[in-house]
């Protein structure tokens, strides 16, 4: 009887990889229906589901040319402003890069040496570096504790998710590393918006210079991504999109007074398609640094703060693309690049539902359909 269940178990399991197999070459290797946008309209319509209209931009890009499809009852555009959450990420990852190629810094630069005059640091982040920062393996939590309770003591019984990292100060939130509660080894991946916005506060120590000018002048300026911004000034504000929570409900936006470089960042479709573009031209002013945040060392660390493919990925025959997504509560974000293919895709939606799968699918599509 157990040989009986044996075989059945083994005969299930080929069954459920043949089964895998299956999706894979139906997905990657099917025919060229020739209509990419009715492929994505489709796609955007299951994904929409019976929820109430979200507004929802993608960009495509592919074989040199950049498309946009936009949908939903607000009529956002290419320009309409989003927040773009953890994608903001990948340009403080950038922004290090350029710190570093242009010899104001360099990756193995530890905690103590950059900020450890000014802060009491713990040995547990002493040595902390900033290419640990930048790839979230300083061993630091998503958000420490102690930072979280006190934000939850000063809204009361306030909604934790209505503008979280507005409460309190870069002091405070970097007061943490004199007794870092939470922290583990370095070495492993632990994806941190704490690790990630220190690394912005200590970029800001060391230039004298603010996040949002940092962005502007090293990044922005240099790519010609004319409507996009590192803080939410009022007339910032007053052109986003409005943003909706996960029940639909109307919210205002985050504002980011502190770990600004985990999530501040404010863009449109179009500059991040601006963006995308400049990682395939080596032409760009930044092709180089753009190169580097790209490149994985022998030791497995990097890239710097792009994601890597998992599961889902190599099962859209996606294994060779950077990828960040990002979430506030009213924006949900997503971005691919594929520079071995130069194909690019954007997802920008104004309610705090994932979009991952979408711009994921997107980017397969736009790998095996024509338009």
């Amino acid at each position: 009887m157990v040989k009986i269940f044996g075989l059945a178990a083994a005969g299930l399991l080929l069954l459920a990889l043949l089964s895998l197999v299956g999706l894979y070459v139906w997905k990657n290797y099917g025919p060229d229906r020739g209509d990419l946008k009715a492929d994505i309209d489709r796609m955007v319509a299951r994904w929409q589901g019976a929820d109430a209209p979200v507004d929802l931009v993608i960009a495509v890009v592919k074989n040199g040319e950049a498309r946009y499809l936009a949908y939903g009852p607000e009529g956002a555009t290419p320009d309409s402003l989003f927040q773009i959450g953890s994608v903001t990420k990948v340009f403080t990852g950038l922004l290090l890069q350029v710190l570093v190629d242009e010899g104001k810094l360099r990756m193995e630069d530890r905690l103590s040496t950059l900020i450890g005059d000014r802060y009491p640091l713990a040995p547990a982040v002493a040595d902390v570096t900033l290419r640990q920062l930048a790839t979230h393996t300083a061993g630091l939590p998503s958000v420490p504790a102690p930072i979280e309770d006190e934000v939850k003591r000063r809204l009361g019984k306030g909604d934790l998710m209505a503008d979280p990292y507005n409460i309190l100060s870069r002091e405070e939130v970097l007061s943490y590393l004199a007794n870092p509660i939470g922290k583990t080894a370095p070495g492993r991946f632990s994806y941190s918006n704490y690790g990630m916005g220190l690394l912005a506060h200590v970029l800001e120590l060391k230039t004298g210079e603010t996040y949002p000018a940092l962005l502007q002048r090293l990044l922005f300026q240099p790519l010609g991504m004319k409507d996009s911004h590192g803080d939410l000034e009022t007339d910032v504000a007053a052109r986003l999109v409005q943003g909706h929570d996960a029940a639909g409900k109307p919210v205002g936006p985050w504002h980011f007074t502190a770990l600004g470089g985990a999530g501040a960042i404010t863009s449109s479709a179009r500059d991040l398609v601006r963006f995308i573009e400049a990682e395939f031209d080596p032409s760009s002013p930044l092709a180089l640094s753009l190169a580097r945040q790209r490149e994985k060392r022998s030791d497995g660390s990097g890239p710097i703060a792009w994601q890597e493919p998992g599961v889902p990925e190599w099962l859209e025959g996606s294994r060779t693309i950077f990828w960040h997504n990002g979430a506030v509560n009213g924006y949900f974000s997503y971005i691919a690049i594929d520079p071995g293919r130069r194909h690019g895709v954007v997802v920008l939606a104004n309610r705090q539902k994932d979009v991952t799968a979408l711009g994921l699918s997107a980017l397969r599509l736009a790998r095996t359909q024509s338009w």
